[in-house]
Order: C-alpha cells, then sequence, then structure tokens
C-alpha cells in the first residue's frame, strides 16, 4: 500500500501472525538446556537457563489468514480480497480480518463498505491479539469518512476520540504515507491539509480545529525539517491555547514538538550553540 498508516497496519497485524507461528515452532524445536559459553568453565551458579517461550497457538481464522498470505510472494492486500471475503464471512468476529480488508477497499471510495469493515473491526477489537494498536488509526479514518459523507461535526469529535487513544502518538491520526503536507490523497481513508484547513473554516473558534491542523503539520517533521512547516504547527497550537486556556492539550502537544530531536537541535544551530552550552542544557 502507498499509504503509510495502511502500510503499518497490514505489517503490524502480519508480523504478530508470523511471530506467532515461529514461536509455536520455537517452543517445540528448543531443548531446555543451559546457555554455556564455549571453551569456559563456567561455576554452577552462572550457568544459565533458556528464558521459558510460551506457546502461542494460532486460532482458526489466524491459520487461515496465515496460508492466504503464504501463497503470494508479495503480499498484496487486493488479490487477497477474496480469501480475506471468504475468512470474513467463516469468523465474523475476525477483527484483523476486517483490518486487512479496510487496507483493500480504502482506495476503492466504497464508503459503506469501507465504514462497515471500520465498525465491525472496531467493535471485535477485543478479540485481536495483534490489532489493538491500530485503534487509533481506525477512528482515525472513521473520522474521516465522516468528513467525506459532510459529517463534519461527527468529523472533528472523531479525531478527538482518535487521539485521546495515546497523546503520545496523537500526530499519527494524520496517517499519510507522504513526506509533506499534500493538498489531495489518492484515499479517501487519508486526512490531507486540505481537509484540515476545511474544519478550521467550518469550526474557527473551536480550538480542536486548530489544535488538530497543528498536529497535521508536526506529523511531517521527522521527515521535512522545513521552518515553514515547523511554524505553521505553532501557529495551530498557539491559536487553539488563545481559544482555549483552560485545555492543557494545545500546551502538551507544543512542547512535544519543541522537544522533537529535529526541531530541537535545530534551534540550538541557529543559536549557535557549542558543545558545552549543549552538555550544559542536557
Amino acid at each position: 500500500m502507498e499509504r503509510r498508516f495502511l502500510v503499518e497496519l497490514k505489517w503490524f497485524l502480519i508480523a504478530g501472525v508470523m511471530c506467532a507461528m515461529g514461536t509455536v515452532v520455537a517452543a517445540a524445536e528448543q531443548a531446555r538446556q543451559p546457555i554455556l559459553i564455549p571453551g569456559i568453565q563456567e561455576p554452577e551458579e552462572m550457568r544459565v537457563e533458556p528464558l521459558p517461550i510460551n506457546k502461542v497457538e494460532l486460532t482458526a481464522p489466524e491459520r487461515e489468514l496465515a496460508e492466504a498470505m503464504s501463497k503470494f510472494s508479495k503480499v498484496s492486500l487486493v488479490e487477497m480480497l477474496p480469501a480475506l471475503d471468504r475468512i470474513l464471512a467463516k469468523y465474523p468476529d475476525f477483527a484483523d480480518g476486517y483490518v486487512f480488508r479496510i487496507g483493500a477497499v480504502c482506495k476503492s471510495n466504497d464508503r459503506p463498505k469501507i465504514i462497515s469493515d471500520l465498525n465491525s473491526a472496531l467493535r471485535f477489537m477485543g478479540n485481536s491479539r495483534t490489532g489493538k494498536d491500530s485503534v487509533g488509526s481506525l477512528l482515525s479514518m472513521q473520522a474521516k469518512l465522516a468528513y467525506a459523507n459532510g459529517d463534519y461535526v461527527g468529523a472533528i469529535d472523531g479525531i478527538e476520540k482518535a487521539i485521546r487513544v495515546d497523546f503520545e502518538k496523537a500526530t499519527q491520526f494524520t496517517n499519510s504515507g507522504a513526506a509533506e503536507p499534500e493538498k489531495t490523497a489518492s484515499s479517501v481513508c487519508v486526512w490531507t491539509e486540505s481537509d484540515m484547513d476545511g474544519l478550521v473554516q467550518r469550526f474557527p473558534s473551536d480550538y480542536r480545529s486548530h489544535m488538530f491542523r497543528g498536529l497535521y503539520f508536526s506529523f511531517f517533521v521527522s521527515f521535512k525539517n522545513e521552518d515553514w512547516i515547523i511554524t505553521r504547527a505553532f501557529e495551530n497550537f498557539n491559536k487553539a491555547a488563545q481559544l482555549n486556556p483552560k485545555s492543557a492539550l494545545p500546551q502538551l502537544f507544543k512542547s512535544q514538538l519543541l522537544g522533537h530531536h529535529f526541531v530541537f537541535y535545530k534551534r540550538l544551530n541557529q543559536r549557535g550553540w557549542g558543545d558545552a552550552e549543549r552538555d550544559k542544557l542536557d
């Protein structure tokens, strides 16, 4: 997939399933012998036994998903769509299956299908062993679909719900695979700069619209460390703090941006600080 959030979801789940499979094999094959250093006579108290490995049994839908993935030299969610349809018809509470299928249908602009799979993935996420970290991204996509359907109140409330899953990963709601802010996107599930501008225009007095736009620009600092992106982020956080001084969130996200290593060292370089000044600050 071209988009970062879909890539992360896909490979996170693939890694989880494959790790589980590998753990089962390792548990069966590993001999429970002490770990010894060749050529070294260790005292008894220094002999370390291997750490215990919990045997992980794949569920039936996980086994079928792993089997479907093994048939492709390069995992393609679009090519896997028939297999995903079959697995989900058989196991309708398989949350990870819905997450995979969302990745396949997002570009189709089949909004009812995407919304249905998002709702199902979130509904059954408690059954997932590997996809719980994707909840924020799923909520962000849900908010984006609300925006695309003209439900702007639902969209701004949905983004807030997404970022509150984990404040340390608040910028991830952006779910973009681009290296800089973009006006348009190839997927209906992806937020763009134009969408952020649209929220600010519709909710100019709601601090959240400015805060979300600040988070949007903050997301790209790791990829494109340019002054205008950093400035746009700070401008929006400052506006959000001005509109709602009682909320700590704009200041929290502003401090996170100030602490970002690219922003932090860029400012030190601009000040012309030497090693001694940097060490003192550290």
